[in-house]
């Protein structure tokens, strides 16, 4: 086991690839399409060095029914990265399938990233209940309160959140549009465009978290 992947499940818009300065000539549709013929070689062949050495298995670049992914196919997928490396992120889509729940139900942490808007918190609600519901323990789940700004009258804050998902604010990340853009634009980490931003910092204290937390499991 090497290293730490990152694997765009967002099949239909994913970016994670180029946010990450990461050119890929295979994707994850290369892998769901191999079948039983996928294995270790093939996944390393599809990955993507991405900034600072992190690996990247990018979104397709068509766009086809999030329905149409083979769960078994998918789960194969994910096995695999699991065996290959030593920390495994997967991006999902918006939008849920089966093959999507299956995923997460897999996973060591479930990071439910919201902002701090009404429609966000209905969401986010939906998806908690979701989970109550498919039996995943709430005890892998965190929630992250991301763009929150230093406002003095902001209709919602942390603590309102948390209140009305019933559930802790694991971290928040800072608002800054302005150098979260110019990071996804030239395909680098926030840290490297302005190391002593706010958010930035959010970042790495955000992963400092879940290193801490995936220790204890």
């Amino acid at each position: 086991s090497r290293g730490c992947c990152l694997i765009d499940l967002d099949l239909q818009f994913g970016n994670a690839a180029s946010y990450l300065g990461a050119s890929a000539n295979l994707t994850m549709d290369d892998l769901l399409a191999a079948g039983h013929r996928v294995d270790g070689q093939l996944l390393r062949t599809v990955t993507a060095e991405g900034t600072n050495g992190i690996a990247v298995i990018a979104a397709p670049e068509r766009i086809a029914p999030l329905e149409s992914v083979d769960t078994e196919q998918a789960q194969r997928v994910l096995q695999l990265a699991r065996e290959e490396y030593e920390h495994v992120v997967l991006d999902l889509p918006g939008n849920w399938a089966n093959w999507t729940l299956s995923a997460i139900d897999k996973s060591d942490l479930i990071l439910l990233v919201i902002d701090l808007s009404v429609g966000s918190l209905r969401q986010a609600r939906r998806r908690l209940t979701l989970f109550e519901e498919t039996g995943i323990d709430r005890s892998r789940i965190r929630i992250v309160a991301n763009r929150v700004e230093k406002r003095l009258f902001r209709t919602i804050n942390v603590q309102d959140a948390a209140d009305a998902l019933r559930y802790p604010i694991f971290a928040t990340v800072s608002s800054d549009y302005a150098v979260v853009q110019s990071a996804h634009d030239q395909g680098i980490l926030v840290g490297d465009v302005a190391r002593k931003n706010r958010v930035a910092i959010d970042l790495a204290a955000l992963a400092d978290l879940i290193g801490a937390d995936l220790e204890k499991k």
